[in-house]
């Protein structure tokens, strides 16, 4: 239930969302009567992923919370034995329109992180890519292009071109790239990142709806309506197809 597959959410939505909530809303002091509790902290911040994923920010607060409350830590300060969580209490904050505070908490969370982790080491990656994108929500889009180009050159060096990481760290960084008018970076880019999707993933996999999309986004934006409109109909096509019906990304929910 916690695992943090877009795609496999995507499709099953209205059959594992009340599920999801169920475990999430249970009383802490139960969820904690088990070890090891930094394991079931990491399952219940995989949820909270999931919950961001699907707009359940009200339940996302409240999860968070809990788990501050419970663990006697501090939203203000950032204890650097629990940096799994506070990435995610920045996360919130931020969706919560509490901006400021929460990109303060993110900003200190990559800064411990760096102080401990290798360059290339998933977390920190995870984490500069999460702010990376807090910044694009309060309009830096510059800082934002300017720490994806830096995290995105090191996956270049240190992973191979269909690894996740490197691929994630792609399609952020072209997304950055057309919020800062950068069309051209980004449609290179995103062209890329399709062609490694279309090797990898077969066509109706989920999963190659991302970078599709946002090259036909790249595409429309920079007055190329007759490719954007060709790569959205396959993607609409794909999506019917396999999304959940009350998915509101298919348009018929």
């Amino acid at each position: 239930m916690s695992c943090y597959d877009q795609p496999f959410w995507w499709q099953y939505r209205s059959a594992l969302l009340p599920h999801l909530l169920a475990i999430v809303t249970i009383n802490t002091s139960k969820a904690f009567k088990y070890d090891p509790r930094r394991e079931i902290v990491r399952g219940l911040l995989q949820c909270g992923k999931v919950l961001d994923e699907l707009e359940e920010i009200n339940t996302l607060a409240n999860l968070t919370e809990n788990l501050l409350c419970h663990l006697n830590l501090s939203k203000g300060v950032v204890d650097s034995d629990w940096l799994l969580i506070y990435g995610l209490v920045g996360t919130c904050m931020r969706r919560q329109n509490n901006k400021d505070a929460g990109m303060v908490l993110m900003e200190n969370v990559v800064a411990i992180k760096q102080q401990s982790l290798a360059e290339d080491d998933h977390n920190l990656v995870e984490s500069q890519v999460d702010l990376a994108w807090g910044y694009l929500s309060i309009g830096k889009s510059l800082v934002a292009v300017e720490l994806l180009e830096k995290v995105y050159k090191i996956m270049v060096q240190k992973r191979a071109e269909e690894h996740n990481d490197r691929m994630y760290c792609q399609q952020r960084l072209a997304f950055a790239y057309r919020i800062n008018g950068q069309l051209s970076e980004a449609i290179t880019m995103l062209q890329a990142a399709v062609k490694i999707a279309q090797q990898k993933w077969s066509e109706d996999h989920l999963i190659r709806i991302g970078p599709e999309h946002g090259l036909a986004l790249a595409y429309h934006q920079a007055g190329r309506n007759l490719e954007a409109i060709a790569i959205m109909q396959e993607v609409v096509r794909v999506m019917e197809a396999t999304l959940a019906q009350d998915d509101p990304r298919t348009g018929r929910s």
